[in-house]
């Protein structure tokens, strides 16, 4: 018992001593970000980044609260993600910074080393975000579903076809209601997929009606 004593003792000291340093770490990107002359603030970022991700080193909630601020939104999603907040943390990377490369790269470090099914929640989970809002409403209008083409393309293998669809149909009726042109990205998205293996209802059509369209001509019609 005095053994285990000794451990919990080491161990509090431990995470201690790396919370304060990663609060250090924090003080000095916020520095580097107020002043406009620092070119050492991306490097310094990159270390924080890799910091927080390690595993177990510093008391995670604490960290949450120190990052509350609009400078600290990317130090918060991976902390977030330390938390298993992965939807508030795609949020933050998606909608807030429009930062797609380090929503997918999110989803890669979340996923490392973790069963298939996992990995495959998380990148659905990404692809909602992408998805999930009006089409065209956010980042430049088209930029987020440029993104979901993107991320559907790399990582096509983890992705459920069926998912996918179920999660098309209703942003494309969104789509046709907006009016959107018909040279959108959505049409690379319905290619990824071998269309004409699945049947997608048209808006306002039921199953097995005429408004029921292979989708491979539906696609020339949207």
């Amino acid at each position: 018992s005095i053994f285990i004593g000794v451990l919990k003792k080491s161990f509090c000291l431990f995470e201690k001593f790396h919370t304060h340093l990663a609060v250090l770490y924090l003080e000095r990107v916020l520095s580097l970000l107020s002043d406009s002359s620092a070119d050492a603030e991306p490097l310094t970022r990159e270390r924080l980044q890799v910091f927080l991700r390690e595993p177990n080193l510093y008391r995670v909630q604490f960290l949450l609260g120190e990052t509350d601020c609009e400078q600290l939104l990317l130090e918060r999603a991976t902390v977030h993600g330390k938390l298993e907040e992965h939807d508030k943390a795609l949020q933050i990377l998606v909608h807030k910074l429009t930062n797609f490369p380090s929503a997918e790269a999110f989803c890669v470090w979340v996923s490392s080393g973790r069963d298939p099914g996992y990995r495959q929640q998380l990148f659905h989970l990404l692809l909602e975000e992408f998805l999930g809002g009006e089409p065209g409403a956010e980042a430049g209008g088209g930029e987020l579903e440029m993104a979901a083409v993107d991320v559907l393309h790399r990582h096509s293998e983890v992705f459920d076809t069926v998912r996918v669809l179920r999660l098309l149909q209703p942003f494309l009726n969104r789509a046709i209601r907006a009016s959107m042109h018909p040279a959108t990205p959505l049409k690379s998205l319905w290619k990824l997929f071998k269309p004409t293996q699945y049947v997608v209802c048209l808006p306002g059509g039921v199953p097995d009606s005429p408004t029921k369209r292979d989708l491979t001509n539906s696609s020339n019609h949207t």
